[in-house]
């Protein structure tokens, strides 16, 4: 049985600063959580928070290692780097529930792909963020 996260609301897939945490530490990575706080000189400069998801909002950004200074480089989300088919998202999302697991725009859910499926082709549908998981076929004009 294959399991997928998807979306299931308008907005966009994505995971909670509670939910990144858990899955770094899944994953025996370190993590610091930063905000978008002013721009200086036209340039948005990014403040950090802390290592703890609970003192962050839902918009919050982390990157990898432990640092006291702003945040200026790639940003990065664990959402993306370990995406929806990764055991340790789709474990995180199933354990925290999609109201912790979700991000600010998402409501997360875990859906199965029947067994006896695993070699057919499928994919992600997004409709304004809502998403379904769809088998691919062909189309003739």
């Amino acid at each position: 049985m294959v399991k997928i996260v998807i979306n299931r609301c308008f907005g966009g897939y994505g995971l909670s600063p509670i939910a990144l945490k858990a899955v770094a530490d899944r994953k025996g990575l370190s993590c610091f959580f930063f905000v978008d706080a002013s721009k200086e000189e036209g340039v948005l400069v990014s403040r950090p928070v802390g290592p703890d998801p609970t003192a962050v909002p839902k918009h919050a950004w982390w990157a990898s290692g432990e640092t006291d200074t702003p945040y200026s480089g790639e940003v990065h989300e664990i959402s993306r780097v370990t995406y929806r088919y990764d055991p340790d998202v789709v474990a995180v999302v199933q354990e925290l529930g999609k109201e912790a697991a979700s991000g600010q725009y998402a409501e997360l859910v875990v859906v199965e792909i029947p067994d006896g499926t695993e070699n057919i082709d499928y994919y992600i549908h997004d409709y304004d963020g809502i998403e379904s998981v769809h088998e691919a076929h062909r189309v003739w004009p």
